[in-house]
């Protein structure tokens, strides 16, 4: 495992426990709706990106991922 997997999967670890332990402790309901909509966002691309790197690295898997 290459240095880039461990901070790929880092980045998306760290945002996964963000939005699930900080998120819901914040007061401010416009706080919380932009760090939902922003912790959302970093998940979603970073899970794409990994998603993206597996394709890539595993050509010859027998299944199909989506297009992403």
């Amino acid at each position: 495992m290459s240095l880039a997997n461990v901070a790929l999967d880092a980045v998306l670890a760290f945002a996964v426990i963000n939005l699930a332990l900080k998120v819901p402790r914040m007061r401010d309901s416009r706080t919380q709706q932009v760090a939902v909509i922003i912790w959302g966002s970093v998940v979603f691309g970073m899970y794409s990106f990994l998603m993206s790197v597996f394709r890539i690295k595993n050509g010859g898997y027998p299944f199909w991922l989506p297009p992403f």
